[in-house]
């Protein structure tokens, strides 16, 4: 039994033991440290927050409050609506106050915060915060009056311009009125926003959705949020998505962008198209989108009539295509409440914008899925220059579509042409314009234009590739990964053809050891491992090695096997003499400057 005692009394002075180094090494203080104030109208002078010791402070940086701190209004208005709006998903208390019919809200907004205890109410007439905190904390005071905001006016905000190598500021304009019309009715003005919206999602930047955030909030978003991945390093899985809401009319207006205007490794996805069905890169956004709208309406609960704007561009395009659709297939089936939220929501009211789609569902005659121009996606809206070669791409050849109502941009217009480049002038400055001009594309053969092109050139290049059944087991997994290792060793192919013996040397191996795949590994592989070696990234070596094998016989297969069929092939030869051209037409500033001409606002 003595030996029992003493165990017993070990393991208790073992578990006080824990217990005091646990208390003595945890945050035994009852307070935090306000450490950032956000207050642009400068609104936030007419709260006071209780200190550490219970007494009024001013909120300013640097204040030492309880965990648990309570923050009340001390102004001279009166007449404060007793309806206060909690957004714990956000960490959002908004007060109400009217100035005649007009309603202003003063908008609490916390960060580092524990939503739980979050609180907020009218007590005596005057607006009280409760919240709590486990160590710093930020505070942001947002002011919206929503008589400016129902008026529509210009907003401004920053995007990436790859002819600038930089940043530069653009205009959107942006009123809640602009909802005022069904989504199935062609819209020039909020498509132009949706354009702006998305071009701020892509910045040059450490923080890449300072700008996306800045113009959720200024048209009045405060919940502005951005899902995990905008600040974490992309992957090849990954889609950068914005997401922020406002109450108009009776309706919660949400604004959904998926940024497809600067991304890096993403790409990659671009040629994951799957085996069946749908575009499975595409898909991935779509997936995205859905997590970050479906966790948004939940954690703010956001319940009632809703208004939904998606929008997205190039890669981003087809993946807000798809989530339009997905939104008006759940409209159509009944089932908005089990695959959206706990909203209500009508075609009318889901906006789908895409700029510069590629296509991205599937769909062909007895597969059992709905036409993609079906009346149920009439509210969705699809924008293509067919100058711009990622518009046909991955091919109709293999059932890929795109769901909606299609905007062509009128890029063989000259007076559309002029105003693009007018607008692009306006906008982004005339040097930048000056790179926007096609009239000097030259003609070679029939092909008048970079749509001449690509009419011709896809066809004949993916019925060179094969089926899509084809594609996806024997390319398609080492082609993602090798665009994959390009993004991301971008020294790497330079090294590669230098260890070949130059350019000329190594296209020309290509071709003579395409026909013996045993000969062409024997070659190339060595060259490869050693680069992947030097760059640390042995394992996609086979992939690329597989996928330049795949791409020579790729060539041979589209020549007919002829060098000669190759170097007189007019496509080539006028993609090689407009080499400096025929991507422009996807570039944003472009579709910026034919978009919103359409607009009477810009």
């Amino acid at each position: 039994m003595k030996t029992v005692h003493i165990l017993v009394f070990a393991a208790v002075v073992a578990v006080v033991a824990i217990a005091i180094v646990t208390y003595a090494n945890s945050d035994s203080s009852d307070s935090i440290r306000i450490d950032q104030v956000m207050d642009e109208d400068g609104k936030i002078g007419d709260f006071i927050i209780l200190d550490k010791d219970g007494k009024e402070s001013s909120i300013q940086s640097g204040v030492e409050v309880s965990k648990h701190a309570v923050i009340r209004y001390v102004g001279s208005l009166t007449g404060w609506s007793e309806n206060v709006e909690i957004q714990p998903g956000s960490n959002l208390a908004i007060f109400t106050i009217y100035e005649g019919l007009n309603p202003v809200n003063y908008i609490f907004r916390f960060y580092d915060t524990t939503s739980k205890g979050l609180n907020a109410y009218i007590q005596d007439g005057k607006p009280v915060v409760e919240f709590n905190a486990k160590s710093g904390v930020d505070i942001e005071m947002l002011y919206y009056d929503h008589k400016g905001m129902a008026d529509v006016q210009e907003y401004k905000f920053q995007t990436y311009e790859f002819m600038a190598s930089g940043n530069v500021t653009l205009s959107a304009y942006y009123g809640d009125t602009l909802f005022s019309s069904p989504a199935t009715a062609k819209n020039a003005d909020l498509m132009a926003f949706a354009l702006g919206l998305e071009l701020s999602t892509g910045v040059d930047a450490t923080d890449r959705s300072v700008s996306v955030m800045e113009l959720l909030k200024d048209i009045g978003c405060a919940n502005a949020t951005a899902n995990k991945a905008y600040s974490e390093p992309p992957t090849i899985y990954s889609t950068d998505v914005a997401i922020g809401s406002k109450s108009w009319n009776g309706y919660t207006l949400i604004f959904l962008a998926l940024n497809g205007t600067k991304y890096t490794t993403e790409f990659a996805a671009n040629a994951m198209l799957g085996e069946s069905g749908d575009h499975k890169g595409f898909t991935l956004a779509k997936d995205q989108a859905l997590s970050m709208l479906r966790e948004f309406i939940s954690s703010n609960g956001i319940t009632g009539k809703a208004k939904i704007l998606v929008t997205g561009y190039s890669r981003t395009a087809a993946g807000a295509n798809l989530t339009a659709a997905y939104l008006s297939d759940a409209i159509a089936e009944g089932k908005v409440s089990e695959r959206i939220g706990n909203i209500e929501l009508t075609k009318e009211d889901v906006y789908g914008f895409s700029f510069e789609t590629p296509l991205c569902g599937y769909y062909e005659n007895g597969s059992g899925r709905i036409s993609p121009t079906d009346s149920r996606y009439d509210n969705i809206w699809y924008v293509t220059n067919p100058d711009d070669p990622v518009t046909y791409v991955p091919t109709k050849n293999y059932g890929f579509v795109r769901y909606g109502q299609q905007f062509t941009i009128q890029s063989h217009d000259a007076d559309k042409t002029a105003g693009m480049i007018e607008m692009v002038s306006k906008y982004y400055g005339s040097e930048v314009a000056s790179r926007y001009d096609l009239s000097k594309f030259v003609v070679i053969a029939d092909l008048n234009n970079p749509s001449d092109i690509w009419n011709g050139f896809f066809d004949k290049f993916f019925s060179s590739l094969g089926s899509r059944e084809f594609y996806n087991k024997a390319v398609e997994s080492d082609f993602v990964n090798m665009i994959y290792v390009v993004f991301t060793k971008t020294d790497m192919p330079k090294a590669i053809l230098e260890k070949a013996g130059g350019a000329i040397l190594f296209i020309t191996a290509l071709y003579q050891k395409s026909g013996d795949k045993a000969a062409f590994d024997e070659y190339f592989k060595p060259i490869i491992d050693e680069a992947a070696q030097t760059y640390s990234c042995t394992e996609y070596a086979d992939s690329i090695v597989n996928s330049l094998y795949q791409v020579s016989n790729l060539v041979k297969r589209y020549c007919n096997d002829s060098l000669m069929n190759l170097i007189t092939d007019k496509y080539l030869l006028s993609m090689i003499a407009n080499y400096n051209l025929i991507l422009i037409p996807h570039l944003p500033a472009m579709t910026y400057g034919y978009v919103v001409q359409e607009s009477t606002l810009y």
